[in-house]
């Protein structure tokens, strides 16, 4: 890794050969990003109104407070907030009464909280809102994180991969993985400019936002015991290594006080088909997924969607072994 000295350098070299001037791939990036949020809200509103899509089930609805919008305001926003946008907006409103929807980690329905009070009680718009903010700031740290080993052009590709992934769309949901992101970046850039406390502390808040925050003590400890120079940042360094687990200790304190059982969000995850498994296993089940929306679509479950698109368009895209679609 290279040394506090090194990063600054080529830092401030980087910067002074620019001063005055647009970094035009910086720029660039910061215009894909939020391009990109802009790209996702046209296809909810095309998905919504266009193809007629179907109504999301009564049990991932909260009309009160996931579907307050209407007609095209509706249709752009609406749909960001459905499925696990619904929990977290529970519990931005009314919290966790005897430790009900525990797996939602509590840092992001807070901050939504906070931002909704300010809305008037919004509680959509500001989780949107602050999801879309969370985004665009993680995207101008990756850049800058990347620019420091690989130079511009990759800082720039690094953040269109990351707002072109298909499942990118959760950067702007009701969903915390904006968030999460952010304060993990946070931790990295924190550990390059060797500030180990202060990584500790966006470490804290990840593993609040979710329990994979936890492993963010793995490249803070690889930091510290990793440099030559630690024999000289004294003793109370090793006390931020603490920090990343001391967040999720809280949340479990917290569980057990509202809830009597401290490890609630892992109990309760069962119930909703979540367990430990291996990447493999992760990998194998979304092949299988993917190969059932393959089959959904050649087999004509897809006709809805396809005669909502002028016949011109939509003949090429019917397979010829479908006798039920009717375009």
């Amino acid at each position: 890794m290279m040394s506090v000295e090194t990063v600054q350098h080529r830092w401030s070299r980087s910067h002074v050969a620019t001063a005055g001037l647009v970094d035009r791939w910086a720029l660039g990036a910061l215009c894909v990003a939020a391009g990109s949020r802009v790209v996702i809200a046209v296809v909810c509103l095309a998905v919504t109104r266009l193809f007629s899509a179907h109504p999301v089930s009564a049990g991932m609805r909260a009309p009160a407070l996931a579907e307050v919008f209407h007609g095209v305001l509706g249709g752009l926003l609406n749909p960001l907030a459905h499925y696990d946008g619904v929990w977290f907006l529970h519990i931005a409103a009314a919290g966790y009464p005897n430790g009900q929807n525990a797996p939602f980690f509590p840092l992001y329905p807070l901050v939504v909280r906070a931002g909704g009070l300010l809305a008037g009680h919004g509680y959509e718009l500001a989780g949107i809102a602050l999801s879309t903010a969370f985004f665009l700031a993680a995207a101008a740290l990756l850049y800058v994180l990347t620019e420091l080993d690989f130079g511009r052009r990759a800082a720039f590709c690094a953040v269109l991969a990351l707002s072109l992934f298909p499942t990118s769309f959760f950067f702007q949901a009701v969903y915390s993985e904006s968030l999460f992101l952010l304060l993990s970046l946070v931790c990295f850039w924190c550990l390059r400019r060797d500030r180990l406390l202060l990584a500790g502390v966006a470490a804290l808040l990840a593993s609040l936002t979710r329990v994979t925050g936890v492993l963010l003590l793995l490249p803070m400890a690889m930091t510290y015991f990793g440099s030559s120079e630690r024999a000289s940042r004294g003793r109370a360094r090793p006390a931020a290594l603490l920090l990343p687990p001391l967040g999720l200790a809280g949340y479990c304190v917290f569980l057990w006080r509202v809830g009597g059982d401290p490890v609630l969000w892992a109990s309760d995850e069962s119930a909703w088909g979540r367990h430990l498994t291996l990447p493999t296993s992760t990998l194998w089940h979304s092949l299988r997924a993917a190969g059932y929306a393959v089959r959904y679509v050649a087999t004509g479950h897809a006709a809805p969607l396809l005669q909502a698109i002028p016949p011109a368009i939509a003949s090429p895209l019917v397979p010829p072994w479908t006798s039920s679609v009717r375009v």
